[in-house]
């Protein structure tokens, strides 16, 4: 089997991952072609290949994640009425 198929199988799941709708599916199909990547970078000693795929892995893995979400607190504008002052004499 040639190398060269190991980097086209992870381009397809790249792609594939795209065609989805979904977020998760898009980064969780997307992970299996960047660690094919990884694997075919490795295999061709191409560092810049696997190196961007590592780093993608774990971007992916991070976001998929569940994070504590942050509180934010709604405060209720007051509605002020700005004064109204009728004549009103300006010092010259």
């Amino acid at each position: 089997m040639s190398i060269e198929i190991v980097g086209i199988v992870a381009t397809l799941f790249i792609l594939v991952s795209f065609l989805m709708n979904s977020e998760r599916k898009i980064r969780m199909i997307n992970i299996v072609g960047a660690v094919i990547f990884v694997i075919y970078g490795v295999a061709i000693g191409a560092a810049s290949v696997w190196l961007l795929n590592g780093a993608l892995i774990i971007i992916h893995v991070w976001k998929l994640m569940p994070h504590k979400a942050k509180k934010t607190v709604t405060v209720n504008p007051v509605s002020v009425k700005p004064e109204v002052v009728l004549d009103a004499k300006v010092a010259s």
